[in-house]
């Protein structure tokens, strides 16, 4: 079979190899971010679906805008607006289907080619150095990370 010239150059990815250790019964993983499964609010999240499924089944269920679905962003606004003080309406919230393209969309936001990210250490799970390389093609970016000895590590 032939495949796009770009298939020779896709790597393995590290997220996923460490993953797949976290998989295993004997090991607890604080590298991949993943919370503890005990902790999950099981009962909690299966009654939520079962409202949002009986109450407005067809849209829930069903693609929506890249801001993410309106009505939820307009009752995160209003939340916000009345515990925050804020001002915001729906336009000012934009829904992401998790941290990883929340980081993604902010990099594609606020970084240009050449600026310096700094990081804490330990950091996300290859947050900084996946959504720099990813948008800035691995050659642009210094992602530096202060350690345990006020000193700097730097990544390329």
């Amino acid at each position: 079979m032939n495949f796009a010239k770009r298939m020779s150059y896709i790597k393995a990815s590290e997220i996923r190899e460490i993953l797949k250790v976290t998989e295993q019964e004997d090991v607890i993983s604080f590298a991949g971010g993943l919370p503890a499964p005990e902790l999950f609010p099981i009962d909690e999240i299966n009654e939520i679906n079962q409202i949002v499924l009986k109450e407005a089944g067809t849209k829930a269920l069903q693609y929506t805008t890249t801001e993410g679905y309106a009505p939820l962003r307009e009752w995160i606004a209003n939340r916000m607006n009345e515990r925050l003080g804020t001002a915001f309406d729906k336009n000012n919230i934009l829904i992401t289907h998790g941290s990883q393209q929340g980081l993604d969309l902010s990099g594609k936001v606020f970084l240009d080619e050449g600026d310096i990210v700094l990081c804490e250490s330990p950091t996300y799970l290859f947050s900084c150095l996946f959504c720099i390389r990813q948008r800035y093609k691995n050659d642009v970016c210094i992602c530096c990370c202060l350690i345990a000895n006020n000193s700097f590590s730097h990544f390329l």
